[in-house]
């Protein structure tokens, strides 16, 4: 059994914000995950303008609106922004949709000779849970993970399991880096019992986080909201220079941790 890294918490998400249906014309709403442990605090640029500064490792941004459109992103260090900083790539999004922009891999990587770091963008799917039930969305943001665990983890299946029982329970098919699971509805058996969240292979599984929130119960869902997503993303362990301190529950020696929100039906937006 692979222990990714105990105790990640999901913070809730939104800010001043509220859950509601984005339908303005032009707009759309984009978030920023810190998923390199050792990139340390970055300023995150959308456009030439801040969209949040001085964040890092295991931050979730609420969403920020932004024009429908073509966009380029670039993340910097902390207070340095200028040049071509650390990662930078392009999107486009469309009115009406969310967008997360997560950093992703490592500077100073400790399972391969050069820099991994580099910005992943997924698009958000709408969460659309009926009363009562649970849903939840992976997001596969780790590339060193295959490398760091030594095992076959290039495609990963998510599940879960009950009462921390060492048993796995698939959701959806395998998903690659950068492939998400899309809205997943948990079954009877997994709602309003304490549950715990796997990334699984054949031969592995791999447990994180131990507690979906400080304010759920027991690991119990629905939880103050119904639904969680869930990025999955480099460890501490990935890198020979891990930014410190670590996020609260998050071992240094964890190869890869989730980390994640919790978040209603709808469309979330600032």
């Amino acid at each position: 059994m692979l222990l990714l890294g105990a105790g990640a918490l999901l913070a809730s998400c939104g800010g001043s914000g509220s859950s509601v249906i984005a339908g303005a014309a032009g707009n759309s709403y984009v978030r920023f995950v810190g998923g390199s442990p050792d990139a340390g605090a970055v300023d995150v640029y959308v456009d030439g303008s801040a969209l949040v500064t001085a964040t890092g490792y295991g931050a979730i941004t609420p969403y920020h609106r932004v024009n429908s459109g073509s966009h380029s992103v670039t993340i910097y260090t902390a207070g340095s922004d200028t040049g071509s900083g650390l990662a930078t790539t392009t999107f486009t999004t469309g009115a009406g949709t969310d967008t997360s922009i997560v950093l992703v891999g490592d500077r100073h990587p400790s399972y391969q000779a050069s820099s991994s770091l580099a910005v992943q963008v997924f698009g958000d799917a709408e969460y659309n849970t009926v009363a009562g039930a649970a849903g939840v969305n992976f997001y596969h943001a780790a590339p060193i993970f295959p490398a760091a665990t030594g095992y076959d983890m290039t495609s990963v299946q998510f599940g879960y399991s009950l009462n921390s029982a060492p048993s796995s329970n698939p959701i959806d098919g395998t998903v690659g880096f950068g492939g998400t699971t899309g809205v997943q509805t948990l079954p009877g058996q997994a709602t309003n019992n304490p549950i715990t969240l796997y990334a699984v292979n054949t031969s592995t599984v791999s447990i994180e986080p131990d507690q979906v929130s400080a304010n759920c119960s027991n690991n119990e869902v629905p939880c103050t909201t119904q639904n969680m997503t869930l990025y999955l993303v480099d460890g501490p362990a990935a890198s020979t220079a891990a930014t410190t301190p670590l996020p609260v529950g998050i071992s240094a020696s964890a190869k890869a941790v989730f980390f994640g929100v919790l978040e209603g039906n709808g469309l979330l937006v600032q």
